[in-house]
């Protein structure tokens, strides 16, 4: 209905109110403003929906500065569901860099983040939100980031309330769009694993008409998604980019063209905090992707060869890209088995693996039992360590519990496979 509002929209005080008690815990802080509420004279209506939305503000306010360092400034408001499906400001500037032209379309608006980074490359941006709401906070948030950071986005944004697919059935005129951008969200939060079909708006439903309007479609999605479903969903994607920052996957991007691609480009981004690119590796099709100079086959240490050098974990990006085997060479670098992801260096890490991959010397390789590690761990004083496992029956809880340890910095644990399938544990920088 149009008649809704966010309770704290023209509401004067709430963001003072809110960074006053920054300090506070969300559910003490409401208890406390419910006693105020109780109370005559007081600056602000606590109402019981101005006493919740104050409280979600705070819980949101709380994450915020590291999510969005420089866009975010107090007056701002969020959900916490929107922030929570975010993925940052570093990964959008990153975005932002990538695209540009005179018009695009965000059909899915949320905190209106992606919308104002499409600003800075294109000369004007239609975003589309249908529930009226986030339709008005968005508009609200538009004032403050257009002001916020040093380097202002050379566009405009146009907020309008509307239904993405109702607008794209009736679309008629506005013909001249070079790029319709989309980060469809899931209709049931409890999946942890979701089709394309599964979310809104359906891309695949639509996609059609969408390449009628635009040469270019690109979809932000969520790190949960399977790669390998996405291009069933969708066979003529071009590109996918599978973007981390600081090791953590934020976003795969989805690029769709005109025609069908015969072939999916695959791309792993790694970026820093700030946003900064630290390394690409390019993969197309079920066969290339490699770093310019290395070998293109993979090779696996063989079952028989002890596990000596270094154990380097690529990227995530890396693993969830699937080019994992693009570090793997024929200079002492090897897969450790087929499964895992984690790669062997016979000799010092060379310095592409340094960047794409966190190293650690192998100290010793132990079959894994219970009592037998626990007794290495003993012997060698070691109490404190930090647990790394990848294709590994036992939870990382169940590991620190069953090991007696802590979280600490005396040794790196590996829990994984070896060449024959067996489980291991690989002793790092002990």
């Amino acid at each position: 209905m149009e008649s809704e509002q966010h309770p704290l929209l023209n509401l004067p005080g709430w963001t003072r109110l809110v960074e006053d008690n920054l300090h506070m815990n969300p559910a003490d802080a409401v208890l406390e403003w419910r006693k105020q509420a109780a109370k005559n004279g007081r600056d602000i209506d606590f109402s019981p929906e101005v006493i919740h939305a104050l409280g979600e503000q705070l819980d949101c306010y709380k994450r915020v500065r590291s999510k969005f360092p420089n866009w975010h400034t107090p007056g701002m408001i969020y959900s916490r569901k929107a922030l929570e499906q975010s993925t940052g400001e570093a990964a959008a500037r990153y975005r932002s860099s990538l695209y540009n032209g005179k018009l695009a379309v965000d059909l899915t608006t949320g905190l209106g983040m992606d919308a104002f980074a499409l600003s800075f490359g294109f000369e004007k941006v239609f975003t589309l939100e249908k529930h009226f709401p986030t339709h008005q906070i968005a508009r609200h948030n538009y004032r403050f980031l257009k002001e916020s950071g040093d380097h202002k986005p050379s566009g405009e944004v146009e907020h309008l309330h509307e239904d993405s697919g109702e607008w794209i059935r009736e679309n008629k005129t506005l013909t001249a769009i070079d790029l319709i951008y989309a980060d469809p969200s899931r209709r049931d939060d409890q999946q942890r694993v979701f089709l394309l079909e599964d979310c809104e708006p359906n891309i695949p439903g639509m996609i059609s008409e969408l390449r009628r309007m635009a040469p270019k479609i690109v979809l932000k999605l969520s790190p949960l998604f399977d790669i390998t479903a996405l291009k069933k969903s969708l066979p003529g994607v071009e590109l996918i980019r599978v973007v981390s920052v600081n090791g953590e996957v934020k976003e795969v991007i989805a690029e769709i063209g005109r025609d069908d691609a015969p072939e999916t480009e695959t791309l792993a981004v790694l970026l820093d905090k700030p946003g900064n690119v630290i390394s690409e590796l390019r993969g197309s099709g079920a066969e290339s992707g490699f770093i310019s100079g290395w070998n293109s086959e993979p090779l696996i240490i063989p079952a028989e060869a002890p596990l000596s050098g270094w154990i380097c974990e690529p990227d995530a990006a890396i693993i969830k890209a699937g080019l994992t085997h693009r570090l793997a060479d024929g200079n002492n670098v090897f897969l450790m088995h087929e499964r895992t992801g984690y790669l062997i260096s016979r000799n010092e890490p060379p310095e592409v693996i340094n960047k794409t991959c966190r190293c650690h010397k192998i100290g010793a390789v132990l079959s894994w039992q219970q009592k037998s590690v626990k007794k290495f761990l003993k012997q060698n004083g070691i109490s404190r360590a930090h647990i790394h496992r990848r294709d590994f029956p036992e939870s990382t809880d169940t590991l620190f519990k069953k090991l007696g340890l802590k979280m600490g910095d005396q040794a790196h644990l590996h829990f994984t496979r070896d060449r024959s399938g067996g489980p291991v544990v690989v002793v790092g920088d002990m």
